[in-house]
């Protein structure tokens, strides 16, 4: 149960971001909404009895929180920034100025 906590103390070494700011990432905005979705599907979860198919839901909604933190907000940034490169290379390219 700590560890769901620690693994937020992660992010601040594992964001591979430029962009603080959510507004211009929609990639980023999909995947949040999953993890508060995913939140309130482990406090369902978490109050429900203990039988079989709550515990598989139990450990899916659990190893998509962890990943999150330890997965993909890394491979988020990563892809935002080859996006930004690639769009930044194709609209010089267009307006004929070389790098």
């Amino acid at each position: 149960m700590g560890g769901a906590i620690l693994v937020m103390l992660v992010i601040p070494y594992t964001y591979t971001g430029y962009i603080r700011n959510t507004t211009y990432r929609p990639l980023f905005k999909i995947f949040y909404w999953l993890l508060v979705a995913d939140f309130l599907a482990l406090m369902w979860i978490g109050q429900a009895p203990i039988t079989d198919p709550f515990i598989l839901l139990g450990q899916l909604a659990s190893v998509y929180y962890f990943s999150f933190f330890i997965v993909l907000i890394p491979l988020i940034g990563i892809i935002h920034f080859v996006l930004c490169i690639t769009y930044l290379l194709y609209f010089l390219k267009i307006k004929k100025i070389y790098v």
